[in-house]
């Protein structure tokens, strides 16, 4: 079965699929609704599964397609539980409709509300909170793109080394050139010091063209809000309501271009994007901009023949004895290579303290 999205947090990575929202309706239900028979058996149907604990009807509503009395005060309770406000209605494109269908998707075996633990991560988030989340967002993309130029450069310069004299692959440990410093952090991240000359270009060659990719997608976003690629913003605050396990502790998602397109479309998602959820919500400013570096990594691979994937996390110790193969084709060394080599092994170790290298001084960006 083919996943939706890949997640991304600084506790660990994972991937899912989003809620088919199955549950929808052709026109409004309630007070002064246009109340057709269908769509008022689905609103009926949506209400009868909240507890009346939590805001549902009591009693129960009889699913009969009318809207009565009883229906439109199980709308306006609703509402004023969860919503603060009420007005008696569910449009399909409203608030209400995608609140409801999240206790469809939250009704343990025995059809009673289990506990939600996606609540803490939508719960009160107001327009200003995503709002500010939107502008850091972006803010960082300048700073990701920075970042990845100042590594393109260093990688050159290994290349070059490499390209120009005929050595074995160890001798760039050697002196105390740009060269060398270069190398032992890309070593750090992607264990070539152990492969021939040969396997040594080839993965780092993978690496550039990666770190190229990424650049270009940044090139098109130009300015403080200019750009977008493929006609949209590269970045954006999460829209989901649903319960989505796999989301319960991610700070940002980017979904698979090859996930189920349809699906994506009607919760408007889309594949060309990176989202934060509020859980990044007070983060620093680093943390955004290295979860954005993270998630192009994701964002530019091949889907289809060579993924870049988590298969291990700086925070982790497998990450520093993933092997080399593997390391190519994992974000985390993207991102991390990047600070290390771009803003500062400090910067770097201030996210994952156990990635921090005493001997290597910091490269500031000028």
């Amino acid at each position: 079965m083919s996943q939706d999205f890949r997640s991304f947090s600084f506790h660990g990575c994972g991937q899912g699929n989003f809620p088919d929202p199955a549950a929808t309706i052709s026109a409004s239900v309630g007070q002064g609704g246009s109340n057709n028979s269908d769509d008022t058996i689905t609103i009926q149907t949506l209400l009868n599964n909240v507890p009346a604990g939590n805001g549902g009807p009591q009693p129960r509503l009889a699913m009969d397609g009318i809207v009565g009395k009883l229906t439109i005060g199980a709308i306006h309770r609703f509402q004023a539980r969860h919503l603060g406000w009420s007005d008696g209605r569910i449009d399909p494109d409203g608030p209400t409709l995608p609140r409801l269908r999240s206790y469809s998707a939250n009704l343990d075996a025995s059809g009673l509300d289990a506990p939600n633990p996606n609540q803490q991560r939508r719960a009160h988030v107001s327009i200003m909170a995503e709002s500010i989340r939107r502008t850091i967002a972006i803010s960082v993309l300048p700073h990701a793109r920075q970042a990845i130029r100042k590594t393109q450069y260093e990688l050159d310069l290994v290349m070059l080394k490499l390209n120009k004299e005929v050595l074995h692959i160890k001798d760039l440990f050697r002196g105390g050139g740009p060269e060398q410093r270069s190398f032992r952090v890309f070593n750090t991240h992607f264990a070539i010091a152990q492969l021939s000359t040969r396997e040594a270009k080839q993965n780092l060659n993978f690496v550039r063209e990666t770190f190229a990719t990424m650049r270009a997608i940044l090139d098109r976003r130009r300015g403080s809000f200019g750009g977008n690629p493929w006609g949209e913003t590269i970045v954006e605050v999460d829209p989901i309501t649903e319960y989505v396990k796999e989301l319960e502790h991610t700070i940002a998602y980017s979904p698979y271009q090859t996930g189920n397109q349809k699906r994506l479309t009607r919760l408007g998602i889309s594949p060309f994007r990176i989202y934060f959820t509020n859980l990044i919500d007070g983060s620093s400013f680093d943390r955004y901009l290295y979860a954005v570096i993270h998630e192009l990594a994701h964002f530019v691979d091949d889907e289809k023949k060579v993924k870049i994937e988590d298969h291990a996390y700086g925070f982790q110790e497998k990450y520093k004895t993933l092997a080399h193969n593997l390391r190519i084709r994992n974000a985390d060394c993207y991102s991390a290579a990047a600070f290390d080599l771009a803003l500062g092994n400090a910067r770097l170790a201030a996210i994952y303290p156990n990635l921090r290298v005493i001997e290597i001084d910091p490269v500031i960006i000028h």
